[in-house]
């Protein structure tokens, strides 16, 4: 924004920052609830963590409002829930995946 000021297309920017500190979907649910009624909020982005992610990702959804989860990965036993949010509209993945098994092939 510094560089090239806090309007796009004519419409100004505004970064609202959220933290629930840690693993808390049903908090994640409520200030993503909360950005949608009180503030407005066109587009979700950031999360780091899965479980919050898909709890925001069903506000964002009922509101018809743009996601992009930034670093969130799938965990064990909820991978089938990321697939079904990552087909949907309105829905972005950027970043990490869980980690895969590796075997060394070299003596």
């Amino acid at each position: 924004m510094k560089l090239h000021g806090d309007t796009v297309a004519g419409k100004k920017l505004e970064f609202i920052r959220k933290d629930v500190g840690g693993v808390a979907p049903d908090p994640a649910k409520r200030l993503a609830q909360e950005l949608v009624v009180r503030e407005h909020a066109d587009i979700f982005t950031g999360f780091a963590l899965t479980l919050n992610a898909l709890a925001a990702g069903d506000r964002s959804a009922e509101a018809k409002k743009f996601m992009v989860v930034m670093n969130a990965g799938p965990l064990q036993g909820v991978d089938e829930a990321v697939r079904q949010s990552q087909t949907s509209e309105g829905f972005a993945r950027r970043g990490v995946r869980g980690a895969e098994r590796t075997w060394p092939v070299a003596v």
